[in-house]
């Protein structure tokens, strides 16, 4: 592209951030994650990695590719229902990091191989790089026979060194009841010095602060507005279990469904800018409440975003430079849309 075109194009991506479809790209088929940098867009759709330029949204690389060779990606089959928690890409610290079932493959950020790690068990995932050592999510049976999420350390070979967070699953397979409203599991994000960590439906959903070595500094407490769930709410919780992936046990899966009278205050978080951008349940003519802090969890400022839904999960977004991009499924044209709303 030509230096004058390219400033051009510029120009227009910088004034053209009020909402607009900032580029459209056809490769992807159900994307889960949506991922950015100053330089790059990564789209993560199972079993590929989508690497494209940020200046003029062409594709530079895709990677993966389903098996169990190098640079080949599996997930586990019970996480069928949400693919985004068994195969997870992270950008953060300077190298493209894929967690699969069994691994982690690192690459370089424009997608050259580099080198594999295997794990001990299948349901470690969600790693990030902490210095030469990693962090990466498991679940697993406590002392109790019940199941927990853990956030652990791990050392560079990904054996577990130390567990830092656990919270017990509001759903316990196979017989207990099942959340399907609180059980989207632990969420952590990091800000290079710090670990952020809560769950969904963790009372009063508070975000524990930690060190890097997992020691837990403070806590972070907001009054979030937790709606009420209601009769329509439940309806499509469960016309999407009835006709999903677990529509072949729905006699049986139905009668461990459970419901909370409310909704929790939060819904999904995430770490930019120097700000923490929490994504809560409250809904406003269509518009999602997202409520921005800073990193010591002193409110800044409230937004609402025209987050798109299908079913019971949200497209994926991201937030990058107090923007709030989301890939949005355009079904006529067979294409995803990026969208790009400022967070004000």
């Amino acid at each position: 592209m030509k230096p004058f075109l390219t400033f051009l194009f510029l120009v227009f991506f910088s004034f053209s951030l009020g909402g607009k479809i900032q580029a459209v790209f056809s490769e992807p088929v159900n994307p889960t994650q949506l991922l950015m940098d100053d330089r790059q867009i990564y789209v993560v759709d199972f079993p590929f990695i989508y690497i494209y330029s940020k200046i003029d949204f062409s594709l530079r690389t895709k990677l993966g590719g389903e098996g169990e060779g190098p640079q080949r990606f599996q997930f586990h089959r019970g996480s069928l229902v949400n693919k985004t928690a068994a195969f997870k890409v992270n950008v953060r610290s300077g190298q493209l990091m894929v967690s699969s079932q069994g691994k982690l493959s690192l690459y370089s950020m424009d997608g050259t191989y580099e080198q594999e790690i295997r794990t001990n068990h299948r349901h470690d995932h969600r790693f990030c790089r902490i210095g030469s050592k990693f962090m990466g999510l498991t679940s697993r049976r406590g002392a109790d026979n019940l199941f927990y999420v853990k956030l652990s350390l791990y050392n560079a070979t990904l054996k577990p060194e130390k567990n830092i967070f656990e919270f017990k699953r509001f759903s316990q397979p196979p017989n207990g009841d099942v959340n399907v409203v609180y059980d989207q599991g632990v969420i952590y994000d990091m800000d290079g010095m710090h670990i952020f960590v809560t769950a969904v439906g963790r009372e009063d959903s508070v975000i524990d602060v930690l060190d890097l070595t997992g020691k837990k500094l403070f806590s972070i407490a907001y009054p979030y507005e937790t709606p009420v769930v209601t009769e329509q709410n439940r309806a499509r919780y469960l016309d999407f279990y009835r006709a999903g992936p677990l529509k072949y046990v729905w006699d049986r899966f139905k009668k461990q469904i459970r419901f909370p009278v409310h909704f929790p205050g939060l819904r999904n978080f995430s770490i930019s800018d120097g700000h923490i951008y929490v994504l809560t349940f409250k809904k406003m003519k269509g518009d999602s409440e997202l409520v921005v802090l800073d990193l010591k969890g002193n409110f800044l400022k409230k937004a609402m975003i025209p987050l798109k839904e299908k079913d019971i999960y949200y497209y994926p977004y991201c937030i990058y430079q107090e923007h709030f991009y989301q890939l949005v499924e355009n079904v006529d044209q067979e294409q995803w849309e990026l969208e790009a709303w400022p967070i004000r």
